[in-house]
């Protein structure tokens, strides 16, 4: 049985800027002075800034930003990270889906009358359309390894060879509804949930692996295995081998519910927002941002926020916090969106959660959307509403 919240920011103060020993001094609208930890002289300035009135999502990973936009979600931009310059744009892409993959633009769009999914390879650097396929109409975007393409539908986790699309290896699983993750190392293909199963197999025999029931999706994947967060279980670690490192359920101290947006590791430590569970009637306690150690689970800090975003920024967290209520605050821990709050930029030190650096509230010009945050190397990305931001 699934238990669904709305949960309502009413009782999180706002902090104050002179929290601790650190001062927050802003310079200038878009200037604002930093004291972290050994670093002084740090400070975070506005780069560039342009409209941008329709986003629904933004991803970065390295030297590229991907928006999804328009009216209708149907425009894919990518941009240069470093000047908001746009490098190039794929149109008509309604009921689509995106991800960035190393030197990719992936896409998955509505095909054949919506009987089927039409995947396409776009070269970052230039826009080129590399390769096309099609596949089922439930086939979720997975990712890259060499010239083979990793994905899952409600049938099988599949294996094409690239460009031609065909099918090389599948590995098939009981039939769920759902959002499916793929996420693809050298060493394992992860790809779950399915049901509540995360499936970590071999590249090169789709046949061979482990399932492990974690509930959760493989939000984080590295050479040692995957980090995610789900919903019954929250928090968990399991290793390459299959074998869990830790699980948020049975950890010591109050049973925390995750929201499902994906995690951050910063620095050794685990960042996910959530809220406390009290009692066999199901009373609830925060939101908080919660940091957890990533090798242990052990708790490391809560702070007190409506938390949205969370992202590495350099050695440190940033995230989307919702403090003030404007109007019917609301705070969705299904997608960690913010709406009817004052929200501002935090920093904080990943060890210890404390502050580090606070922005002024972001403007926004509708207050039933919700802003977005990114980060691409040592620049974060934000979308207010109405214009893209870049702060380094």
């Amino acid at each position: 049985m699934h238990l669904h919240f709305s949960i309502l920011v009413v009782a999180c103060a706002a902090l104050s800027p002179h929290s601790g020993s650190i001062a927050l001094r802003p310079d200038s609208p878009t200037t604002y002075s930093i004291s972290p930890l050994g670093r002084p002289n740090t400070s975070i300035k506005q780069v560039w800034s342009k409209d941008e009135p329709e986003v629904s999502s933004i991803e970065a990973k390295g030297e590229y930003i991907l928006l999804r936009k328009g009216h209708a979600n149907h425009i894919a931009s990518v941009l240069d990270s470093k000047t908001g310059k746009q490098l190039f744009e794929v149109t008509s892409l309604e009921q689509s889906r995106l991800q960035l993959s190393p030197g990719l633009l992936l896409t998955s769009r509505s095909h054949n009358q919506r009987a089927a999914r039409l995947f396409q390879g776009w070269k970052l650097s230039s826009g080129d359309l590399l390769w096309s396929f099609v596949a089922s109409a439930t086939a979720s975007l997975g990712g890259t390894l060499g010239d083979k393409f990793y994905f899952a539908d409600e049938e099988a986790i599949w294996c094409a060879d690239i460009p031609s699309g065909k099918i090389v290896d599948s590995r098939p699983v009981e039939r769920y509804g759902g959002r499916r993750i793929v996420s693809v190392t050298p060493g394992r293909i992860y790809a779950g949930p399915v049901g509540h199963e995360v499936f970590g197999l071999s590249p090169g025999d789709l046949s061979s692996g482990w399932r492990h029931y974690c509930d959760s999706y493989p939000h984080i994947v590295t050479e040692d295995g995957f980090l995610g967060t789900g919903f019954f279980f929250g928090a968990v670690a399991v290793g390459k081998d299959g074998k869990t490192k830790w699980l948020g359920l049975h950890l010591p101290g109050p049973r925390v519910q995750f929201a499902r947006e994906a995690p951050a590791v910063v620095d050794g430590v685990f960042v996910a927002g959530g809220q406390i569970v009290v009692g066999p009637e199901i009373h609830i306690l925060g939101p908080y941002l919660f940091g957890m150690d990533a090798e242990t689970g052990k708790r490391l800090w809560k702070r007190p926020m409506a938390p949205s975003n969370p992202v590495g920024f350099q050695d440190r967290v940033a995230v989307l916090a919702g403090h003030r209520k404007m109007s019917t605050g609301h705070w969705d821990i299904y997608s960690g969106r913010l709406r009817g709050l004052e929200v501002r930029i935090e920093i904080l030190n990943a060890r210890n959660g404390k502050l580090l650096w606070r922005s002024r509230p972001i403007p926004q010009a509708e207050r039933n959307k919700s802003p977005l945050l990114a980060a691409s190397s040592d620049t974060l990305i934000l979308w207010t509403g109405t214009k893209l931001i870049a702060y380094r």
